[in-house]
């Protein structure tokens, strides 16, 4: 959520600015798109319309079709190797990917209004991740794995450990 708009060869990238919260969705081939959405809409008709949706704007990765484990934060590593996430939902996985993207300084966008993250959304996102059981856990975690990104998180969570 940083400052000014930028022109690529094949792109438009408009980043939200404090003065205007004005966005475009950004569309590149490059781009590197992650799709967080809970694991009970994997294989619905809403999986496949948010497919739809995002098919043609980058290289899109689905959490479902990885093989590498439960260990949400196998998934916060991936979230941190890609340009953008959209998100559908808020499930405490959903969660943990989304503030994690904030936290990385990615551009992170609903499927559900086709819009930037607004703030009502990061707080309710906050409240649902301050209220998980584990939440300390997962705060140590990112802090070990992600220490140059620790302040960030911190900052959105309100926590300190």
């Amino acid at each position: 959520m940083i400052s000014e708009s930028v022109m690529t060869q094949k792109s438009r990238h408009y980043n939200i600015t404090n003065k205007h919260k004005k966005i475009t969705i950004i569309t590149n081939s490059n781009n590197r798109i992650y799709y967080a959405h809970p694991i009970q809409t994997y294989n619905t008709a809403i999986e496949s319309s948010d497919l739809r949706f995002l098919n043609g704007k980058g290289k899109l990765t689905n959490p479902r079709s990885l093989d590498i484990g439960s260990d949400m934060f196998s998934y916060v590593r991936i979230v941190k190797d890609h340009d953008c996430v959209w998100f559908r939902g808020n499930s405490i996985g959903v969660v943990l990917e989304v503030l994690s993207a904030l936290a990385f300084r990615k551009n992170v966008y609903s499927l559900e209004t086709k819009k930037a993250i607004t703030e009502q959304q990061i707080t309710v996102m906050v409240e649902i991740f301050n209220s998980f059981y584990y939440k300390d856990n997962d705060i140590r975690r990112f802090k070990a794995m992600f220490p140059e990104y620790y302040s960030n998180f911190k900052k959105l969570t309100g926590d300190e450990l």
